[in-house]
C-alpha cells in the first residue's frame, strides 16, 4: 500500500497526468529504519511492426509498481520473512519528466537526507549515472 500525502494509492489513474515515476521512502516503524529509493510508474516499449507494417509500433506499459517492494535485497528478504506488517511505503514526489528526472530526484533526496552516513538509513550506496541530453549542436 502506497501512501502520497497521507492518502492511499491503489491505482495508476490517482497520479496527476503525466506522472512518470516517483521517489519513495520505505520506513520500518518499530526501528524507525528507513530506505529511498525510485520507481517507474509507466515503461516505453518498442515493439516490431505489424504485418505489413514498416514503422516500430511504441507502447505505453504500467509497471509492478502496486506489488513493489524495494531493490534492496535487504527489505526484500525481511517483507518474504515478516510481511509488510510495520512497514510504510510513502511517495515523496511524484516526477513528469523522464528517467533523468526522476533518477536525479532520488539522488538529490539520497544526498540531502544523508543516507550514507545515517545510522538509521538502509542505503547502502549512491548509484546514479546521469548524461545530458544528446540533441545538443555546437
Amino acid at each position: 500500500m502506497w501512501l502520497h500525502n497521507e492518502k492511499e494509492i491503489t491505482d495508476a489513474s490517482q497520479f496527476p497526468c503525466g506522472a512518470f515515476g516517483f521517489v519513495y521512502k520505505i520506513v520500518h516503524r518499530p526501528s524507525g529504519k528507513q530506505y529511498i529509493g525510485r520507481k517507474q510508474i509507466l515503461s516505453n516499449r518498442t515493439l516490431p511492426p505489424l504485418k505489413g507494417a514498416k514503422r516500430k509500433r511504441k507502447v505505453q506499459k504500467e509497471s509492478d509498481w502496486k506489488t513493489y517492494t524495494s531493490s534492496s535485497n535487504m527489505i526484500n528478504d525481511y517483507i518474504s520473512k515478516n510481511g509488510k506488517d510495520g512497514i510504510l511505503f510513502e511517495i515523496l514526489y511524484l516526477v513528469k519528466g523522464g528517467k533523468f528526472e526522476l533518477k536525479y530526484c532520488e539522488m538529490k533526496e539520497q544526498v540531502l537526507k544523508n543516507c550514507l552516513f545515517d545510522d538509521k538509513s538502509m542505503n547502502g550506496i549512491i548509484n546514479v549515472r546521469l548524461g545530458k541530453k544528446k540533441n545538443i549542436v555546437f
